[in-house]
């Protein structure tokens, strides 16, 4: 997305490429955007990771600005816990500003005035992707491995009970005469894998109907072909977002407290009306279809996150304008 800006210069993977801190003293400040900084399943390795950033910036008198993040619901039980991350905002809050994307993360910091809560960033998409409800057609499902490594192997007992229900969906949703679209939002995370794993239970009749459509790093393509679909069936947090976004009709499953602390500050969807896999119960497809052909009203909230979701760069675009007048 950056290859029309030559003065931007792309480094994949921080994680296992150093480059980036080892060359730290010729950067300004940094910013870290986006993303589960601060999972309980892998705090240690995070907290590792993302010391890097303070040791190298804050530590040096460096403005270091964290952008659109949150923290998991049972972070309390981490090895590191609230209280050592409010402590360590709160000793740096004149160099480190931090802005969660949901209540939940929030409530964790909220007497510290170098943290601050805004819809996630996503919400602030441009509105000329949304496509009218008469102009969308077709089920679009977004789907997650359930064996990832990266996961700790969180979801790897809900296997059979994510692929039965996405089977089932994708075969129901042909009976009704509706076309399928198979979103896969990362690669690297090995969502191929599950429509690999999916594709051999339907027929070849079925699988005339059902289409894949991988996230190649063609953003604006992947983003109108997303848009165009009447019905969501959402897995992903950002396939949720989207789906809200482009004011679709949504039926979101949960697989991490991320979505489920957005469901929550939406106060839209009640407890009973979306699907938390890690429950161990079986998809009801009743349940989804009634939610997608009796859709909530997002257009108040969606109006209103549009515009908040910009508060997340208001501390970057102060130091940017202190910095360039």
């Amino acid at each position: 997305m950056f290859k029309e800006a030559p003065n931007v210069i792309c480094e994949l993977n921080r994680y296992s490429d150093r480059n980036f801190l080892d060359n730290s003293a010729g950067y300004d400040f940094a910013i870290s955007i986006g993303g589960s900084l601060y999972q309980a399943h892998n705090i240690k390795g995070a907290f590792e990771r993302d010391t890097g950033f303070f040791n190298r910036f804050v530590t040096a008198g460096k403005p270091l600005f964290i952008i659109g993040s949150n923290f998991d619901r049972n972070y309390g039980n981490a090895v590191y816990n609230e209280k050592f991350f409010h402590d360590l905002f709160a000793r740096n809050g004149n160099l480190l500003k931090v802005s969660l994307r949901d209540t939940h993360s929030f409530n964790y910091f909220r007497d510290l005035r170098n943290v601050t809560y805004a819809p996630d960033i996503v919400f602030g998409l441009s509105d000329g992707f949304v496509v009218p409800e008469n102009k969308r057609s077709g089920l679009g499902i977004d789907v997650i491995s359930t064996t990832l490594s990266t996961r700790k192997k969180t979801l790897e007992n809900f296997r059979e009970q994510y692929l039965d229900g996405m089977i089932s969906l994708i075969k129901s949703a042909i009976g009704k005469v509706i076309d399928v679209k198979i979103f896969s939002f990362c690669l690297k995370e090995e969502d191929a894998k599950t429509v690999e794993e999916i594709a051999p239970n339907l027929t070849a009749a079925e699988r005339a109907h059902v289409q894949y459509v991988p996230y190649n790093g063609d953003l604006t393509n992947f983003l109108k072909v997303f848009a165009s679909m009447k019905y969501i069936v959402a897995t992903r947090f950002h396939a949720n977002v989207l789906a809200l976004k482009f004011q679709q009709r949504l039926f979101p499953i949960v697989y991490n407290d991320k979505t489920l602390n957005l469901l929550e500050d939406l106060q839209i969807f009640s407890k009973e009306e979306f699907y938390d896999l890690r429950n161990g119960i079986r998809l009801d497809l009743k349940k989804v279809w009634h939610l997608l052909e009796n859709p909530k009203d997002v257009r108040l909230k969606m109006n209103e996150w549009t515009v908040t979701s910009a508060r997340h760069f208001y501390e970057l675009d102060k130091y940017l304008l202190n910095l360039f007048h």
